[in-house]
């Protein structure tokens, strides 16, 4: 999973065919869980594009994006969020957003 690093990187990579981000921050628990169940689906899936934005860095996206909790996946297609969830998902449930 690669981490975005500027605001500019991000506005590119949304506009990519299908992209999943995952907004986090350092100092949430449910997010590291996430983060490792994420990286199980990297390896299912090699063909997805998984990035993570920092939460805290990149306060502006969140709020623009409407991100309320941690952590938050958003899938994007070619600018616009297709799908979403809030909370910690397990595996299954990743899959399933992602199919």
């Amino acid at each position: 999973m690669k981490e975005i690093k500027t605001k500019l990187e991000f506005k590119e990579i949304i506009k990519e065919d299908k992209v999943l981000i995952d907004f986090y921050a350092d100092w949430c628990g449910p997010c590291k869980i996430q983060e490792a169940n994420l990286e199980e689906l990297e390896k299912l899936y090699p063909d997805l594009n998984i990035y993570k934005i920092n939460t805290d860095n990149f306060l502006g996206i969140a709020r623009e994006y409407k991100v309320m909790s941690l952590p938050a996946l958003k899938i994007f297609s070619h600018g616009r969020i297709k799908k979403e969830v809030n909370g910690l998902q397990d595996l299954d449930s990743l899959k399933t957003l992602v199919d």
